[in-house]
């Protein structure tokens, strides 16, 4: 059910394909600018079966310049290459289409061939031929219109950058092996590798020596917030909320915080998607963001956050006596100091933000240092002190912005994996990310500003989810669960993907906005202890997190007890690991199909 979309307009290498994740595409998307001849989805198009879609399940695919039907995307993609001369796999390798750029590939040849006719086939393919070896600003596909698919349910727009993606995989592999030639040429290769790895060890030294420099030098701590709503934008950094743990880093308080592709954060950066690993520079900005008091301060002032923590580790004391902990990414210590409170043996904390320094000095002050042990490192770096190999809780704060801006939930995966016991438990235990539709329109300020219009600027802003407090009564509808992370058993490929939901009107009203939030559960029934939840929705006590907001192009009018159907796909950015794009697909009643794509990176 993995569904990789990249923002409109970008066309980075996408990442590399994960075993067992269908690279696939909603069956219906659609946007303001369709194509004259695509037909409006029915009810049945709108429900995909999620269950059903597989990779190796027969995909009859029309031809793209005949009506032939081939039994696979596999032949019809060799047919186009072969009889016609279009190599789609090639120009989508070549070009490192992303899934996006894909799609509006195939729905741009199969528009051309519909509006030109089969017999003018050719020129199509010298057009899209020629456009391949232009720059990226002159390829004709690059339009929010061949977004729509031309054919419904069209299995190559689901299949072609998947099957791109693996093929490509194994392409540079041949390539690499034949370009090696001899013996001698390999053994050169291996050395030169050895020798980049040597580099980039010592380059993360002199960078984290910079960085705390820098830190030292910097002017004095402090945010820009105006309490308003705040985008999410590449030039964010860490949380710009009060809450507390440490920094995972959730909006937009760092303004000198560099974009990261590392899936990790504060207690390290093991592993991004599929394995990828983070620039060693714009890791140290990240951590260095995070040595700012001021942000610190803010996120020890969520009550709802910082004391639900206290409370979940607190109320389970019975269960922690005599316990080691590990705390990841715990920048201030307060969950350290919570977990010793409580009557943990031992509290591990591990945290690559220098903030570690401060943080040593108040457990010190607490007369805590017997019992709270704090490591400046990345987590894939830490050892556990002798004779210790496993620990009984893993605790974080790990959560972002619509719960996974940021990416930090891999590295508590990877610290789950190698450091939790059998039998272990972690705090949260579960968070659910939910949806709600709201009446809510912050952009409606630039239809009028001092009588002019300024819709030019809101239409970006539109493409970006914004993190704001959202009125709780604005909200129309009920709320649906878009999917639930088990901290016990989730896995690293479960963060792509894409989630059906059903929402009622409970007021009528314009829906002029999806509202995503979370709820964060600490419930440790199962070992005997408590159970409790904090919430970050529309109407609970606001939080540093508030809501992540996704502004619709057009209203939905909605009458009490209307249904609004679609689907919600998350996927981890191709240029900035920490950030996500999300494709949102909806439709109230029988009303047309429509798509946007958000960026939240």
């Amino acid at each position: 059910e993995r569904v990789c979309l990249y923002s409109p307009g970008r066309h980075a290498a996408p990442p590399p394909h994960r075993p067992g994740a269908a690279a696939r595409l909603p069956p219906r998307l659609a946007t303001a600018a369709l194509p004259s001849h695509v037909m409006s989805a029915s009810d049945d198009e709108l429900e995909p079966d999620f269950e059903d879609w597989g990779e190796d399940e027969p995909a009859p695919t029309k031809c793209l310049f005949t009506d032939t039907i081939y039994d696979s995307v596999a032949e019809c993609l060799a047919a186009a290459a072969t009889t016609h001369g279009l190599d789609l796999m090639k120009i989508a390798r070549s070009l490192r289409l992303s899934m996006v750029g894909c799609v509006q590939l195939v729905n741009y040849v199969r528009f051309c061939v519909a509006k030109k006719s089969a017999a003018d086939g050719a020129a199509v393919v010298a057009a899209v031929v020629s456009a391949a070896g232009g720059a990226e600003g002159e390829w004709p596909w690059r339009d929010d219109a061949y977004l729509a698919p031309v054919l419904p349910d069209d299995p190559l727009l689901y299949s072609l950058a998947a099957m791109a993606d693996d093929g490509g995989e194994e392409e540079e592999a041949a390539e690499a092996e034949e370009g090696l030639g001899s013996a001698a040429m390999a053994e050169a290769v291996a050395e030169v590798r050895a020798m980049h790895a040597q580099m980039a060890d010592v380059l993360s030294g002199v960078l984290r020596d910079e960085q705390q420099a820098c830190a030292a030098a910097s002017a004095p701590n402090g945010t820009d917030k105006d309490g308003t709503a705040e985008a999410i934008s590449a030039s964010a950094g860490p949380r710009s909320g009060p809450s507390g743990g440490g920094a995972t880093g959730h909006g937009a308080a760092a303004e000198d915080a560099a974009q990261t592709e590392c899936g990790g954060a504060r207690g390290g950066c093991p592993v991004g998607p599929a394995g990828k690993r983070v620039s060693l520079e714009s890791d140290a900005s990240y951590f260095a963001s995070y040595s700012r008091l001021a942000i610190h301060e803010e996120m020890l002032s969520d009550a709802v956050r910082t004391d639900g923590y206290r409370h979940a580790i607190e109320s389970n004391g019975g269960l922690l006596q005599g316990k080691v902990v590990l705390d990841v990414g715990c920048g201030s210590g307060i969950l350290s100091m919570f977990a010793a409170r409580a009557g943990a043996r031992l509290a591990i904390g591990v945290d690559a933000s220098d903030i570690i320094e401060q943080a040593r000095a108040v457990v010190a002050h607490n007369q805590l240092a017997d019992r709270v042990q704090l490591h400046h490192s990345s987590l894939e770096a830490l050892d556990l002190p002798a004779p210790l190999e496993r620990v009984d809780f893993l605790v974080s704060e790990w959560m972002g912005y619509g719960l996974l801006y940021e990416s930090m939930l891999p590295t508590l995966i990877h610290a789950r994996d190698r450091f939790l016991a059998p039998g272990g438990a972690v705090l949260p235990s579960a968070c659910s990310l939910l949806l709600v539709g709201s009446s809510h329109n912050r952009l409606a300020f630039f239809d009028d500003v001092y009588g002019f219009s300024f819709t030019p600027i809101a239409e970006p802003i539109r493409a970006e989810a914004a993190v704001e407090i959202v009125p709780d009564d604005t909200v129309l509808t009920d709320e649906a669960t878009l999917r639930t992370f088990a901290m016990l058993t989730v896995t690293d490929a479960d963060l792509d993907f894409t989630a059906p939901f059903a929402l009622t009107a409970h007021t009528a009203g314009e829906l002029r906005s999806l509202v995503l939030h979370f709820d964060t559960d600490f419930d440790l029934t199962a070992q005997g202890g408590t159970s409790s939840r904090f919430r970050t929705s529309p109407g609970s006590p606001p939080t540093h997190w508030k809501q992540t907001v996704l502004y619709l192009r057009r209203p939905l009018p909605l009458a009490a007890g209307a249904r609004v159907e679609g689907t919600l796909s998350l996927s981890r950015n191709g240029n900035y690991e920490r950030g996500y794009d999300i494709a949102a697909t909806l439709r109230a009643g029988d009303g047309p199909v429509d798509t946007q794509i958000f960026s939240m990176s």
